[in-house]
Parts: C-alpha cells; sequence; structure tokens
C-alpha cells in the first residue's frame, strides 16, 4: 500500500506549468530542443511530454488547434464560388418545379 502513486488531480499539471511558464520560454528562447526543457521540467510538473507539447504550442507559440482556413489564391476562390453556385438556385428557377 506504501507504494501507491499519490492521487494527482486534474489540472494541477496545467498550474505547475503555468506557474514556471517563464522558465520554459526563456529555454525555448534560448535554444534548447523543446524535449530538454520537459525533462528540466519532468518532476515539477507532473505531465507527461504529450502534454508538455500541447501547452508549449498553445501558451508559448500562440497558435490555437482550430486555426481558420485561409484561400490561397484567386483561383481557389473562384473554384468554391463556383461549386457553390451549381447548388443555389435562384427562386425564378423553383417555379418550374411547383
Amino acid at each position: 500500500m506504501a507504494d501507491l502513486k499519490k492521487r494527482v488531480r486534474k489540472g494541477t499539471g496545467k498550474v505547475a506549468f503555468m506557474a514556471h511558464l517563464e522558465g520554459i520560454k526563456k529555454m525555448l528562447d534560448a535554444g534548447y530542443p523543446m524535449i530538454s526543457v520537459f525533462e528540466e521540467y519532468e518532476k515539477k510538473l507532473s505531465i507527461k511530454s504529450g502534454q508538455f507539447g500541447k501547452y508549449v504550442r498553445k501558451y508559448v507559440k500562440g497558435e490555437s488547434r482550430n486555426k481558420p482556413q485561409t484561400v490561397k489564391n484567386e483561383r481557389e476562390v473562384k473554384e468554391k464560388e463556383k461549386s457553390i453556385s451549381e447548388f443555389i438556385r435562384e427562386p425564378t428557377d423553383q417555379k418550374d418545379y411547383l
């Protein structure tokens, strides 16, 4: 029974990450690889490397998982408009079906 791990509550890893955010930023800005930074803070954070990477992308780099899609050029815009217009009918066309 003494070997049981201490129960960690949900959210404590994020709180610990935010508490060490400045130090993490400094190491990453200095050029340390993300895995080296993780290994440095692993014992203090109580999170796994995957979650650490997610937090770095979100809180250090400011990336969002659900970025809006952007149109790259006018050709794509025209193709999208054309495909949409194929499915949209003018109100006068609907009279023929009534």
